[in-house]
């Protein structure tokens, strides 16, 4: 009885054909896959980030994503996720919007707003807004955090290049359209437009200073907000027009300058700058009251400033003024002002005498010395006069 040749296996051992098979019949086509049938990228899939090789990867390359993102997300795509909308107005209630938002919106709020709402802060996200707009008059209207996972493997190399350890919470206020290029493409040194210390980045460490240079929209006064990461490194004081921030002491270059206070900040270079969270505020003109009730707020944008002037001059006087001319007589000649209590009538329509000028010291020493003279008796002046 002949066998079929049989081939042989890597080990050595005879791979043995099925019997019950026919030999002469072809082998069964393999089915083609459906059409509408995608062989999914790994790259975008949703199970990218739980790849525990995948893990590996991104935390020796230092593009471990920070806890509180939201994991499944495109990997290198912008991803907007909002934590609070409300509506301009006071009858308006703060709404999150998804589970754990409110929590993470008061966590931050009362970090970037501690000194205006004191050393114990409300509680509840609802409490916390509503006292944040009664000290400062602004209302805060929506909380968006910015998901970027390309730009924060950037900056998480940075990092690790320039051997920083623990980065700085700071505040960049700019308009709605530069905010939305800045959440997408992260922060641009070409775009800069300011160099008092030195041509970089500007941004605050107070919210309200950076709010400062923030251009409200002219349609609804919204103002943009963003809330970032700074890896400081090696700091000096800047100047003027500086390109070349030099080295310190340890031959360390210089990668961010600040005023003389340490208040406002300079970065270099871009990627030592990731922005978390889109904050929009509105100032309230509506409820504006009196401003010396807000020490807080350090200043106002330019913009925001001539419209709360002509706010405050449109309102009018709680007070009658001191010195208000009653209606002229109606037997006076028209257009002329009223005489003065105590004037003569031919002074009705005269314009009011300029206060006399306070006497010298010489005058004044020369009328005691003649009051003086007036008082003793006449032959004490003579004897006084020999």
């Amino acid at each position: 009885m002949e066998h079929a040749s049989c081939p042989l296996l890597g080990d050595g051992c005879l791979a043995i054909p099925d019997l019950d098979a026919a030999p002469d019949a072809p082998p069964a086509p393999e089915a083609p896959p459906p059409a509408d049938t995608a062989f999914p990228d790994p790259l975008l899939c949703e199970t990218y980030f739980a790849d525990p090789l995948e893990a590996v990867r991104r935390r020796r390359l230092c593009e471990e994503p920070p806890a509180t993102w939201d994991l499944g997300g495109p990997p290198r795509a912008l991803l907007e996720v909002p934590l609070l909308a409300r509506g301009p107005g006071a009858s308006s209630a703060p709404g999150p919007c998804r589970p754990g938002a409110a929590a993470e919106c008061r966590a931050l709020l009362a970090a970037a707003f501690g000194r205006t709402l004191g050393f114990d802060p409300p509680r509840a996200l609802r409490a916390l807004l509503a006292e944040l707009a009664r000290r400062s008059n602004y209302e805060i209207l929506s909380v968006t955090r910015l998901q970027n996972p390309a730009r924060h493997a950037m900056h998480r190399h940075f990092a690790r290049v320039y051997d920083v350890d623990k980065p700085r919470r700071v505040y960049h206020g700019t308009t709605p359209a530069r905010a939305a290029a800045i959440a997408r493409h992260g922060f641009r040194t070409a775009a800069s437009q300011r160099a008092k210390f030195g041509k970089g980045i500007y941004t605050a460490a107070d919210p309200w200073e950076a709010l400062a240079y923030a251009e409200p929209d002219p349609a609804s006064l919204v103002q943009s907000l963003l809330v970032a990461d700074l890896l400081q490194g090696p700091t000096s004081v800047g100047a003027p027009e500086l390109a070349d921030f030099g080295v310190d002491e340890q031959g360390t270059p210089i990668t961010t300058t600040t005023n003389a206070e340490a208040t406002i900040f300079c970065a270099a270079y871009e990627d030592q700058l990731y922005a978390h969270y889109l904050v929009t505020a509105r100032f309230r003109l509506e409820c504006l009251g009196d401003l010396s009730s807000a020490p807080c707020v350090r200043g106002f944008h330019p913009q925001l400033w001539k419209l709360i002037l002509a706010a405050r001059s449109a309102e009018p006087p709680l007070v009658k003024p001191l010195f208000a001319l009653k209606p002229p007589a109606a037997t006076g000649p028209a257009g002329a002002l009223p005489a003065a209590p105590g004037s003569p009538p031919e002074s009705a329509g005269a314009l009011p005498a300029a206060p006399a000028a306070p006497p010298s010291k010489r005058q004044r020493r020369s009328a005691t010395c003649a009051a003086g003279r007036a008082a003793l008796p006449r032959e004490g002046v003579e004897d006084a006069a020999k």
